[in-house]
């Protein structure tokens, strides 16, 4: 029997109470478990519960608890749970004190990774074998499909496409852990068994498709190949190698399932409706077998098929994680919200009710609410077109959303081209956007700017991005201009006519020559000729820069061409370009060899997927609506959510209705291992072409059908995120589409469930946006938008002022260039290089000039790379420990980064800095934020840095600390240093609203466990 019940070590720990069913699961001892834990249950807090009932009565010691989520958000959430469970519980029970150790919390892929870089040498890993991110895997492979001289024959697309289909096809041989050898004898069989049916008769489209599929097999899979190939030579594997590989090693190494067994006595895996086959299969090879192991997921949350992932994997777990006698693993339940209100929740039911498979409940509210919201709002509704849904929605936001009291707000997509009517509406409307995620990045017009001149200084053939930069609020060209470019551009254009081989792409007229050669000068206005000119010169400079690496390059592009000026000027704030060169420096990291034209590659397709480039490390913020898609928003809640698009082509998707038996880089069904919850293409009644052709249209029927299944667990998905008001719409028509759209069946099951029903738009005959003609004056007579009243204002003043006493314009003209010239003599001959005043800084570097400018101006003017510290990797392990400590995660480990596998820092001097750290007073403090990134201008430059920490401080305000490992400044390095907390205190300052006297800042030296509190005033 139990010394400590769930319900006598929440009274020790101050906690809530259990339900029975929380109780169930905190109490169910070592058996196999599989807990079904609904949308916002509170799984997280169940699982911490569970850890320290199982230490409390000694079922397991900490040190030998092991538990697995996917991502490093959620692992950091619950290790710090449990962290700050077990030290309250340690002060109630001094008998516990004696268990030093604690749980591990990992992320599935760093596990998989721990035991291929422990184990790996037994299959011909090396240990020093590093994780390359989904930008190196591109880069990497598609400089090998650009090299590539095999057939090809079969694939009429592009290089990007090509490389696309490659990594696809790779990942998911990878992800079910198949071999190229076995997809080759697939598509043999299956090609000879199409030829026993054709019996003389006519071929059709679906017949001819499938038998297609050897061939492109036989053309694509020695790509596949030598992708894997060039991998290892590289010494580097992917995410999906990790899982992979990690299986091979089990399978063949009974010794280490012992010693894994052994270290680990009870695991909890966390999400698991998320797992791989081959996630899978390594765990139950690992874990199976009656080891005690408890799985917690939701069958109706399972939205990462393309990544591997199966619905069907939940209902699996009971026999595939059998209790040591033999019968199946038990299975409990979590079917209490603590999340939704009852009007969110009773539509979010009725959504699910079609998924609901077996025994499934569904969810109740848990929480009583006695406020004004009382049971929660829902409003669904269907407009006439997108851009009438994007202002319903901003109006609705503006009416239930409290920015003011702290309140969250998101607005949630399944489409990319969503993004910019919303933006547009939401902006419109006075509210504050944030669009979440690299995704977001390339809808902001400064990053489009910036994206274009790469294209067209890279690719003087890319008429749009030219096109682009020609007729924006910058150059201002218009139609006259533009159409006699366009026609010199026919005239330098080679004549193509006849059948000259090499009359291709080299033959069709070019923007980029007309711009370089615009030909006679009364063909253009003068003003669009010295445009031309202007474009030119800066393409011409920014071409001959392209060498350089990335974030140089896209800096150069920034400043050359004076965006940084302008954003400035317009919004104060460079956090989006700032992003973007974030964004290249990282694939330049992650990549050997990286271009721009893989960048851009990279780019385009990024963009192309409905899921855009990566989102990680999202969190809900208050006081801004935050735009980002369904996928990047699982596991996350805010106070109102809108979600827009229920309608047929939005949510649900049809655009990933393709099925292997049409393409060749998806893994056929019946070599996946969860092959038994798939539709199956069954040609065993089929005779003739014609009776094949009828079965290849019923299976891909029935895969509509499994893909509807997906894309209606999204839409619960996104429903349950909204705390207390939810907004769903649709709409009849837009400019994608010829015809109307239907509503989803989510948004009438709404109204069904409760939901009211503000608007529903009459559809109408015909798509009234081809009666809404547009029209707008081009190029824009106030490109400055709201501000350019107030500039031409400026503008004019200055052209009235009257002219000064001494001589007339010429002379003061002459004047001017005479002390220029002068300048410039004095400057050449003394031997010194000036540098301008940089106007962008971070704080290291502002530090760097105050202490020595001379010698900051030197490394500016001629940067040397600087050898690796073993201080400076300690410190930036310690900062990411910190991080975890408080629950904030980071986006990777250190030990995950490039160069990991390099000298390391002494482990004994990092343990000695986290035991000093957790016995320092901050280790107690309440936390309110970490790592805070900011711009801001400081004394006349553009300052950004990251904040470590902030704590709240008794009576009111915030104690800002900088971390730091090393030994305290004394004498002039110390008032140096003080300059940091200074910028630091300011921008804090700025992004609360407060005073800056509400604002203390301190450096906390961890080693010494000193706090110095430096005088800013």
């Amino acid at each position: 029997m139990s010394s400590f019940s769930a319900h006598g070590l929440a009274n020790r720990l101050g906690g809530n109470r259990p339900t029975p069913e929380q109780e169930a699961v905190i109490e169910a001892g070592r058996d196999p478990m599989l807990v079904i834990a609904g949308a916002g249950s509170g799984k997280t807090t169940t699982m911490a519960d569970r850890v320290v009932w199982l230490i409390a009565n000694r079922v397991a010691r900490p040190e030998h608890i092991l538990g697995l989520t996917f991502t490093r958000k959620a692992a950091a959430e619950l290790a710090s749970r449990v962290r700050d469970k077990l030290r309250r519980l340690t002060e109630s029970l001094p008998d516990l004190s004696e268990l030093h150790g604690e749980p591990t919390v990992s992320t599935y892929n760093a596990y998989a990774g721990n035991l291929v870089g422990e184990h790996g040498l037994r299959i011909g890993i090396e240990p020093g074998t590093r994780i390359i991110t989904d930008t190196g895997r591109w880069q990497i492979a598609r400089d090998l499909v650009c090299a590539w001289d095999g057939e090809m024959t079969e694939f009429d697309v592009g290089i990007d496409e090509v490389t696309k289909r490659v990594l696809q096809l790779a990942g998911q041989l990878a992800e079910h852990l198949r071999e190229g050898s076995e997809l080759r004898a697939f598509g043999r069989d299956l090609y000879e068994e199409l030829e026993e049916r054709t019996n003389g008769k006519p071929l059709n489209g679906e017949f001819r498709g499938l038998a297609s599929l050897r061939r492109k097999y036989d053309q694509l899979l020695p790509l596949v190949e030598a992708w894997e190939r060039r991998k290892r030579e590289l010494g580097v594997m992917d995410f999906a190698d990790q899982l992979s590989l990690a299986a091979q090693l089990v399978t063949g190494a009974p010794e280490i399932i012992s010693a894994e067994r052994d270290r680990w006595r009870v695991v909890l895996l966390d999400e698991y409706q998320d797992t791989s086959f081959s996630q899978v299969s390594l765990l139950r090879d690992l874990f199976g077998g009656g080891h005690p192991v408890t799985a917690v997921g939701d069958p109706n949350q399972s939205i990462y098929s393309w990544r591997g992932a199966s619905a069907g994997t939940l209902q699996r777990f009971p026999v595939e994680f059998r209790a040591a006698g033999g019968e199946p693993a038990k299975v409990a339940y979590l079917t209490k919200s603590w999340r939704n209100r009852e009007a969110v929740l009773d539509v979010a039911n009725a959504v699910s009710a079609p998924l609901r498979v077996g025994n499934v409940p569904p969810l109740t509210v848990g929480a009583k609410f006695d406020d004004e919201h009382g049971r929660g709002a829902v409003e669904a509704s269907m407009h006439l077109s997108a851009a009438d849904e994007a202002d319903w929605i901003a109006s609705r936001l503006v009416a239930v959303w409290r920015p003011g009291e702290e309140e969250t707000a998101a607005v949630l997509i399944r489409k990319r081209r969503q993004i910019p009517a919303l933006h547009r509406a939401l902006t419109n409307a006075g509210l504050p956007v944030q669009v979440v995620g690299s995704l977001g990045l390339l809808y902001f017009p400064e990053v489009a700017e910036t994206v274009a001149m790469l294209r067209a200084a890279a690719d003087p053939t890319n008429g749009p991005a030219l096109m682009r930069l020609l007729a924006g609020n910058r150059w201002r060209i218009g139609p006259r201009d533009i159409a006699a470019l366009w026609a010199r551009a026919h005239e330098l254009a080679p004549d193509s006519r006849g059948f000259e081989p090499d009359a291709g792409v080299e033959a069709e007229a070019s923007l980029a020559d007309a711009l370089s050669d615009p030909g006679p000068a009364e063909r253009y206005s003068t003003l669009g000729l010295l445009r031309f000119a202007q474009l030119h010169e800066e393409l011409s400079w920014i071409r001959g820069r392209l060498g350089q690496s990335l974030p140089d390059v896209v800096g150069d592009v920034i400043t050359h061409t004076g965006l940084d000026v302008e954003v400035m000027l317009h919004h104060g704030d460079l956090s989006n370009l700032d992003e973007f060169t974030d964004v290249a420096a990282a694939y330049e990291n992650d990549t050997a060899g990286a271009s721009i034209p893989g960048f851009l590659s990279y780019l385009e397709t990024a963009a192309e997927q409905e899921r855009g480039l990566t989102v990680e490390g999202a969190n809900p913020a208050g006081g801004v609506v935050q735009l980002l898609t369904v996928h990047a928003a699982k596991g996350l809640e805010w106070d109102v959510v809108a979600v827009p698009g229920l309608c047929e082509g939005i949510l649900p998707s049809t655009n990933h209705d393709s099925t292997w038996a049409t393409d060749a880089s998806r893994l056929p069904y019946p070599l996946r291992g969860d092959a038994d919850n798939l539709p199956v293409l069954s040609l065993d009644e089929a005779r003739i072409p014609s009776e094949v052709a009828k079965s290849v249209k019923e299976f891909k029927k029935e895969d509509h059908q499994a893909n509807l299944g997906e894309e209606r667990r999204l839409a619960y998905v996104a429903l349950t995120r909204a705390r207390r008001a939810l907004l769903a719409s649709g709409y009849w028509w837009d400019a994608e589409k010829q015809g109307k759209r239907e509503p989803a069946p989510y948004l009438q099951e709404a109204g069904s469930a409760g939901a009211e029903t503000p608007v529903w738009a009459d559809p109408g005959p015909s798509n009234p946006l081809e009666d809404q003609a547009r029209t707008a004056p081009w190029p824009s007579k106030a490109p400055l938008g709201s501000r350019q009243a107030a500039f031409a204002e400026a503008a004019g003043l200055v052209l009235e002022a009257a002219e000064p006493d001494e001589g007339g314009p010429q002379a003061r003209q002459w004047t001017e260039e005479a002390e220029l010239l002068l300048a410039e003599r004095d400057e050449r001959e003394s031997g010194v290089v000036r540098l301008p005043r940089p106007v962008r800084l971070s704080t290291s570097q502002l530090m760097a000039m105050r202490a020595d400018e001379e010698a900051f101006a030197a490394a500016r003017r001629r940067p040397m790379p600087q050898p690796p510290r073993q201080a400076t990797q300690r410190g930036t392990e310690f900062h990411a420990w910190v991080e975890e400590f408080f629950g904030g995660g980071t986006l990777f480990d250190p030990v995950d980064l490039p160069g990991a596998a390099d000298a390391v820092a002494d482990q004994a001097d990092l343990d000695r800095l986290k035991a000093d750290f957790r016995n320092s007073e901050w280790a107690r403090r309440d936390i309110a934020a970490q790592e805070v990134p900011f711009v801001i201008a400081y004394e006349g430059m553009v300052v950004r840095g990251r904040i470590d920490a902030i704590f709240h401080r008794e009576g009111g305000g915030y104690d800002i600390v900088d971390w730091k490992t090393g030994r305290p400044p004394t004498g002039e390095a110390a008032e140096h240093a003080a300059l940091q907390l200074k910028v630091y205190r300011k921008a804090w300052a700025r992004l609360k609203g407060v005073d800056e006297s509400e604002v203390r800042a301190a450096f906390h030296y961890v080693g010494a466990n000193h706090t110095w509190w430096p005088g800013l005033d």
